[in-house]
Formats: C-alpha cells, sequence, structure tokens
C-alpha cells in the first residue's frame, strides 16, 4: 500500500512522460559522477537505465560507449557509437571514439575513415589527426601518415613531433 502511495504522488508531481525524461536525466547525470570517480560498473549500470527509459538518449550511449572502452569491450562500443552517430551524425568525439575502437579490434581503415569525419568536422581536432596517423601506419602508409603527424604536431598533440622525426624525416 505504502508504495502504491509513493508512486501515486510522484506521477502526480511530475506526471508519467515528465518522470521517465526526469528520472533518464537523473541516471545519465549520476553515470557521468559515478565516471568521473572511477566508478565505471556504477556508471554504466546508470547509463544502461538511462538508455532504457530514454533510447534515443545519445549522449548516455555515447558515455555507456565509453565505459565498454574502459572494459576493452570494442564491438559493444563499436554498437554504441554507431547508436550515437545515427542520432547525431555531426557528434565528433563518437566518430572518435569509434575510430580509437575499430583501431582496437585491428579495422584500421575503417578508423581512418571516422578520425578522416573527425576532422571535417573540427579541423582542429589534434588528437583525430595522430590517431588517423597511427592508423594509417598500421596500414603500412607511412607516406600518408607523416602529414598527419606533422599536423597533430602542430596542434600540439604529444608525442606527435617524435613520431614524425623518426617515421617521416628518415
Amino acid at each position: 500500500m505504502k508504495k502504491v502511495f509513493f508512486l501515486g504522488i510522484i506521477l502526480m508531481m511530475f506526471g508519467q512522460n515528465g518522470l521517465a525524461q526526469s528520472t533518464a536525466n537523473d541516471f545519465y547525470i549520476k553515470g557521468i559522477q559515478s565516471f568521473d570517480q572511477g566508478k565505471t560498473n556504477e556508471a554504466l549500470a546508470y547509463f544502461n537505465q538511462a538508455i532504457k527509459l530514454n533510447p534515443e538518449f545519445s549522449e548516455a550511449f555515447l558515455k555507456r560507449g565509453a565505459c565498454f572502452m574502459l572494459f576493452h569491450d570494442y564491438v559493444k562500443a563499436i554498437q554504441d557509437f554507431d547508436k550515437v552517430i545515427a542520432l547525431n551524425p555531426a557528434n565528433e568525439l563518437a566518430y572518435f571514439n569509434r575510430g580509437v575502437a575499430y583501431r582496437s579490434v585491428g579495422m584500421p581503415t575503417k578508423a581512418v575513415i571516422d578520425f578522416t569525419k573527425v576532422i571535417e568536422l573540427n579541423p582542429d581536432f589534434g588528437l583525430a589527426f595522430f590517431n588517423r596517423a597511427l592508423s594509417k601506419m598500421r596500414l603500412d602508409d607511412f607516406v600518408g601518415a607523416c602529414p598527419d603527424l606533422s599536423k597533430a604536431a602542430d596542434l600540439g598533440v604529444k608525442g606527435a613531433h617524435e613520431l614524425y622525426k623518426y617515421n617521416c624525416l628518415n
């Protein structure tokens, strides 16, 4: 009886649709807080709940994908980044993270495509140039990697200048 009464009060305060959206946002915020505290399992549970309540919550998919990346579950991460891109095709972080995941599972050609998209969306994203160079190097495309390493170095990415000197000036 107490549970039904409590639920009735909440529904009266927020309405059914307002409760679901508010709760999805609340779970998302709790997920962010847990993620920032290094509590990745807890964060994953919160992002799962946010997505369950709002299946088009692109930011929750993005953060859940980041959790999967930390667990080295790149297949699930790629699936979440695919969903983010379907919901928001201009989300450069989804392309970037998916590129990293593709490279991690041995798909450097797909990684190059994603990093190229990031650079189209944000030409000052130095880590995209750097990661595209690393992906090209995996494909033995050192000629293509060198301009990316140079650009990444110009944009201040640590390690890019050293890789450029080692791989491109010899």
